[in-house]
């Protein structure tokens, strides 16, 4: 008998995406069914709050500030250090700042203090952006 030959048709061009597809699909099935034969299905039910009790226990105030105060004292060391850290960061931010941004901002703040309720919290956000803007770009005194 002769083969019939197969038309390059729309039709059997559909036929065979069909075909990728149910083997794609049965492939994806037989991992899942493998992969539920490893390992059970186990399924979850939800449950009202109500029946059930929660097992979280809280120590109280008093617990956890000891708590806390035995492993600040466990590693002392890393604590100093951070300490002495932060100590040396606000020398050195102290020492890079000048004496007259000091001078003004202290100056704006005593005039603002006396002047806040009639207004001079403009003056106050000044003072503040001041001492903002001199501690990020203040790099004058850095040059030899």
């Amino acid at each position: 008998m002769k083969q019939q030959k197969k038309h390059n048709t729309p039709k059997h061009y559909g036929s065979a995406f069909l075909d990728w597809l149910t083997e794609k699909w049965y492939l994806a099935r037989y991992r899942n069914v493998r992969f539920l034969q490893r390992r059970p299905h186990r399924s979850f039910r939800r449950t009202r709050r109500r029946d059930y009790r929660r097992s979280l226990r809280l120590p109280g105030y008093i617990a956890f500030t000891h708590y806390v105060n035995r492993v600040l004292w466990k590693s002392k060391g890393l604590f100093l250090s951070m300490i002495i850290l932060y100590a040396l960061i606000i020398i050195f931010l102290g020492i890079i700042t000048s004496q007259s941004t000091y001078d003004s901002i202290g100056k704006l703040v005593s005039e603002s203090l006396g002047k806040i309720f009639d207004g001079g919290v403009g003056q106050l956000l000044n003072a503040g952006m001041l001492t903002f803007s001199s501690l990020a770009i203040d790099t004058t005194s850095l040059r030899a």
